[in-house]
């Protein structure tokens, strides 16, 4: 009973992250974000300096392609991990990346022309580093939720999944590869991606 009520939720709160996204969409295809985006970093390039630079790009990194493709491997390679957590985790972030690399295309958004602190390719909405963060995160969120027991280091890994979710998407706005819109298109998708997998995922799980 409990998983089906939670299968509910999920299915309501990804329906709700996709349709907030589309909301986002349509602004984004008109150029009626431009104004807000450029709001957003006109208040966050005046921190701009070497040593936060430096952590902005550690920041990014733990939603790159090589570090979650090497946590993956490492998570598929260990018996204990790979059935749990390595397959479900695979599976969700080869979702992420199809959708992120097709919405891409077909918005066919350029990336920022401003102070450009990293080196990016491709298009630039939504916001792939974004997307991922929070699909792969939330979902170690949520088997923190479901396996951990300890109470205090189920709260510390929580806060540090949430907290990393958030700083990635500032960092790509800091460095100059995306603009806020990207960000939260980025977030809203992957949420859309995130809670549609779950419902998904716990059919197989017992009642």
């Amino acid at each position: 009973m409990l998983t089906a009520c939670r299968r509910k939720w999920f299915l309501i709160v990804g329906a709700a992250c996709l349709a907030a996204f589309l909301c986002v969409l349509v602004p984004v295809l008109t150029g009626a974000v431009t104004g807000m985006d450029d709001a957003v970093y006109s208040a966050i390039s005046p921190a701009i300096n070497p040593a936060m630079t430096w952590v902005m790009r550690k920041i990014s990194f733990f939603a790159s392609l090589p570090f979650v493709c090497s946590a993956l491997l490492a998570l598929l390679l260990l018996p204990k991990t790979r059935h749990r957590f390595g397959f479900p985790l695979s599976i969700a972030m080869l979702s992420c990346a199809v959708i992120n690399q097709l919405v891409k295309f077909l918005v066919a958004k350029e990336r920022p022309g401003i102070l450009i602190l990293d080196v990016e390719n491709g298009f630039s909405f939504p916001s792939g580093h974004s997307m991922a963060a929070l699909v792969f995160y939330g979902l170690l969120l949520y088997f923190i939720l479901r396996f951990v027991r300890h109470k205090n280091r189920r709260v510390l890994l929580s806060f540090l999944c949430i907290a990393v979710i958030l700083l990635v998407g500032v960092s790509r706005i800091y460095l100059g590869v995306h603009f806020f819109s990207d960000v939260v298109g980025g977030f809203l998708l992957g949420g859309a991606v995130l809670f549609f997998f779950l419902y998904f995922y716990e059919k197989k799980l017992p009642a």
